[in-house]
Parts: C-alpha cells; sequence; structure tokens
C-alpha cells in the first residue's frame, strides 16, 4: 500500500477512482429505478459530471503517464528453451 501512496501517479489513481464510484452509483440509481433521471435537466446535469469525469481521468492519465524507453535491448528468445533467472539481463534502473 506504502508503494501506491508514493506512487507519481497518484492523481490518475484518485480520477479513475473517483469515475468507478460514479459509474457505479448512477448504474445502480438506474437498475433501481426505469425512470432515471426523472428530467432533462438531470439527464443533462449527469451526462455533463460524466463527460468532466472522464476527461480529468484522461488528463491524469496523460500527464502522470511516463514515456518508455524505446532503446532497451531484450534477452534473445530461443524457441522452446525456457531462459533462467540468471541468464535473463536485469533491468535497468534509473
Amino acid at each position: 500500500m506504502m508503494l501506491i501512496a508514493a506512487s507519481t501517479h497518484m492523481p490518475y489513481y484518485v480520477a479513475a477512482g473517483v469515475l468507478v464510484a460514479w459509474a457505479l452509483l448512477i448504474g445502480g440509481l438506474g437498475i433501481k429505478s426505469s425512470k432515471f433521471p426523472n428530467s432533462d435537466g438531470a439527464f443533462k446535469a449527469i451526462a455533463g459530471v460524466t463527460v468532466v469525469l472522464v476527461a480529468a481521468t484522461m488528463s491524469a492519465a496523460l500527464i502522470t503517464g511516463e514515456t518508455p524507453d524505446l532503446h532497451q535491448t531484450r534477452p534473445e528468445v530461443k524457441l522452446g528453451v525456457v531462459p533462467q533467472p540468471e541468464e535473463v539481463p536485469a533491468a535497468p534502473t534509473k
């Protein structure tokens, strides 16, 4: 749990968690009542909040994401041979 707390991806985790909670809430209300949302204004408000939450989650993913190292080397793979731990090079550390 401490790994998540110290992560640079925390804004994404929070935004995604809020979006999931919102989706569960709206889904539950929709299942419970066939007339949900009961007015045009409520529909527009729910749609607006959903758009904002999705945009926030996407923005957080783009901002906190990392660019992969495209120049890293991969170990040579031989068909039918399982590499042993001492044969696999260690991942580069930053």
